[in-house]
């Protein structure tokens, strides 16, 4: 069989699909949480950063 480099493997589709899944979960569970309490959900691009507020 012949590989195609512009084809996604199927094993890259799994993942891309658990991502998606985990992602929608945690949305979910994120709006559950929040629902009658004062939360705004930021993306944060450096996960692993802390920061304090002083």
């Amino acid at each position: 069989r012949k590989h195609n480099k512009n084809k996604v493997s199927s094993i890259e589709k799994v993942h891309d699909a658990y991502i998606i899944a985990v992602e929608d979960d945690a949305r979910k569970r994120l709006d559950q949480f929040t629902k009658g309490q004062q939360v705004r959900a930021v993306d944060d691009p450096n996960p692993h950063s802390i920061r304090h507020n002083q």
